[in-house]
């Protein structure tokens, strides 16, 4: 089951832990809706996040995704991940900053949202 220890390989042959490795792409999608999209006129925590997960998920793998969120800096206007922590050291606790500001929404129910919409 997914949680916050979870190991990812990459092609490379590097290990990294797979809540890092989201956070990174949620970090780099963050950055590129504010400056690319947005020109810098808003800050991240200016939004309300919604973020969807699988309905399959355990509460331990929705947690690890609310926690990448976290260490992407979405809620706040911390510029997010930097770096990878080495596999086998302790991983840091991110800090719950604006935690209303952060939705997980399961992918069937925001899919049958969308088709009503359509």
């Amino acid at each position: 089951s997914l949680d916050r220890t979870t190991e990812v390989s990459s092609f490379t042959g590097g290990s990294y832990y797979l809540i890092e490795v989201i956070a990174f792409i949620l970090t780099h999608l963050k950055e590129k809706l504010l400056t690319d999209h947005l020109k810098g006129n808003y800050k991240s925590s200016d939004f309300d996040w919604v973020i969807t997960v699988p309905a399959i998920w355990k509460a331990r793998a929705r947690r690890m995704m609310r926690e990448a969120a976290y260490m992407a800096g979405l809620t706040s206007d911390a510029p997010g991940i930097t770096r990878f922590t080495p596999v086998g050291s302790p991983l840091p606790r991110p800090e719950e900053v604006n935690p209303e500001k952060l939705s997980l929404a399961l992918e069937p129910e925001v899919a049958a949202i969308y088709a009503q919409h359509q």
